[in-house]
Order: C-alpha cells, then sequence, then structure tokens
C-alpha cells in the first residue's frame, strides 16, 4: 500500500471511519462493537498507516517500537495531517 500521496493518506485513513459512522447510523452496529472497532482502528490501524507513511517518506527507519510509532504519530503530525514539513525535519 502506497501512501505516499497527502490524497491517498486521507482516502485509507477516512474510508474506514465512514463506513463504521454509517454503520452506526443504520443500527446495524451495537454501541460495544462501535466502541471496539473504534479503538482498533485509532490504536492500530491508524497507527500502522501513519508509521508506514512516515516510513515511505524517510522520517524514520523502521525499528522502532510500537510505543515510539504512536509517539511518532503526534511528533509528525503536520506532516501527516498537511504534507508539510515539522519544525524538526527542515
Amino acid at each position: 500500500m502506497n501512501v505516499k500521496t497527502l490524497w491517498r493518506y486521507h482516502l485509507i485513513t477516512l474510508t474506514p471511519i465512514v463506513i463504521l459512522s454509517v454503520l452506526y447510523g443504520y443500527h446495524i452496529l451495537s454501541n460495544l462493537a462501535f466502541g471496539i472497532l473504534m479503538t482498533i482502528y485509532a490504536f492500530s490501524f491508524r497507527t500502522w498507516v501513519d508509521f508506514k507513511r512516515l516510513k515511505e517518506l524517510g522520517y524514520i527507519t523502521g525499528r522502532e517500537s510500537y510505543w515510539t510509532k504512536f509517539r511518532l504519530r503526534f511528533e509528525h503530525f503536520r506532516m501527516l495531517m498537511l504534507g508539510t514539513k515539522t519544525h524538526n525535519n527542515k
């Protein structure tokens, strides 16, 4: 999965939220199932996609632990969301 381009990154990260919201809105998912799936999305899927994008763009090496990956998402937030460089990456 190539997530180098900003539009593809946003498409990949927002599609599960739209699907889960629609399923919840039509009462196909219970509150518990929706909460569990959103937690999985936030802590597993989104962390994996963000890490993959940072790795493809050359900001990280790929040898980081899970908690380091989770922290790096916030350090490079502007670059992930807007495609702009952060103050650490001139």
